[in-house]
């Protein structure tokens, strides 16, 4: 999941490994359709509109989710968005891509489930 418009190549290469895709245009629509839906890859960015990437995943994994892997997609690097951010994502070995991300960065990250 991410917001809507903000990936449209990276929604390509996606399709294009077969997977199907959903979007929310906000963190907490996201959180939302998370609850109602089981997925296999959370795919998000850091900065979005209301919820930022960080508290997303927070609520996300309050959802006892284990077999979704999640991937951050940023366009700053990661060690730069914040101290606390970065060092999250570290604790819970979450991956983050730069922006914009090619299909071998989001292909070598999703074949690791």
């Amino acid at each position: 999941l991410e917001p809507a418009g903000s990936i449209g190549a990276q929604v390509r290469h996606l399709r294009q490994f077969g997977l199907i895709v959903d979007d929310a245009k906000s963190g907490e629509l996201a959180l939302e359709k998370l609850r109602d839906t089981s997925y296999d890859y959370l795919i998000t960015d850091m900065k979005m509109p209301g919820m930022d990437g960080i508290t997303l995943i927070k609520a996300v994994l309050e959802l006892n989710r284990p077999d979704m892997l999640i991937v951050v997609l940023t366009g700053a690097e990661v060690d730069g968005y914040s101290k606390e951010g970065s060092a999250f994502l570290k604790e819970h070995n979450i991956s983050a891509i730069l922006k914009p991300a090619t299909k071998a960065d989001l292909f070598t990250r999703l074949k690791r489930k």
